[in-house]
């Protein structure tokens, strides 16, 4: 009886561990420690170490640890919670590399015209290669030396070039391109031709001709994205207008990119 009175009172002394409640933390390098758990929650656990004479409280956090075991047999995982922490994001990039436009610039203020173009961007979306085609909707007096007042015109046209995007791909950018525009007019009308010596008579001349028109312009466009695949650009090419005209014509495309 006396020598197990002793045990009783020896065992605190060289086995304090026994006595103390023991938690285990795996950490996710390997490491296992044994703790007394304070606090914890879905981010952070809070400590104490076992045999630690100064009771210091430490703090670690789930993403750090591979699970917990708790005195009373219980056991929290961590490694869904680690790998939401490290989880790389994914990119969601803000324009695609395909480009369908429309220009209601176009459709608004010059003859009714329908204008719809493609472009494709390479180089990380830098550089973008561009083609357009257009006609008039309805025909339009046509002003030239040659022809009379009296004339209308109807247009066909297609473009094709080069677009550098000064930014990198965001909600807002700005181009400057160079760009070469095939263009063919049919005129029709009519007008007076009048003789130039006596009796001076005069006649009527009905006028159906086709002419064609070449040139290169330089165009600087802006971009903003509206919503998700939706962006509206404007812009200006210069010379652009037509024959008898190298004026400025402005730009304004709704785009959808995918």
């Amino acid at each position: 009886m006396r020598y197990s009175v002793y045990l009783l009172i020896m065992l605190p002394v060289f086995f304090p561990s026994a006595l103390y409640a023991q938690d285990m933390l795996y950490k996710s390098n390997g490491e296992t420690i044994t703790v007394k758990i304070l606090v914890k929650n879905r981010h952070e656990l809070t400590y104490t170490r076992s045999g630690d004479e100064h009771s210091s409280i430490y703090h670690i956090s789930t993403s750090a640890l591979d699970s917990a075991l708790y005195q009373d047999g219980t056991k929290d995982v961590f490694v869904f919670e680690r790998l939401a922490t490290i989880r790389p994001q994914q990119e969601n990039p803000v324009y695609g590399p395909h480009l369908i436009g429309l220009d209601i610039g176009a459709i608004l203020f010059y003859d009714k015209s329908l204008s719809l173009s493609y472009e494709y961007q390479l180089a990380k979306r830098r550089l973008g290669l561009k083609v357009m085609v257009g006609t008039d909707f309805k025909e339009s007096e046509y002003y030239d030396f040659d022809l009379s007042s009296g004339a209308t015109k109807k247009g066909h046209f297609s473009r094709f070039g080069l677009n550098w995007y000064i930014f990198p791909p965001g909600s807002f950018r700005m181009s400057a391109g160079l760009h070469f525009i095939a263009s063919k007019y049919d005129i029709k009308g009519e007008r007076w031709i009048y003789e130039e010596t006596p009796p001076y008579n005069s006649r009527l001349e009905y006028i159906n001709v086709e002419k064609k028109y070449r040139s290169l312009v330089l165009n600087g466009s802006v971009y903003y994205k509206i919503v998700n695949h939706l962006i509206m650009s404007a812009g200006i090419d210069f010379p652009a207008r037509g024959p008898g005209d190298p004026g400025a014509i402005f730009r304004s495309e709704i785009l959808i990119y995918f």
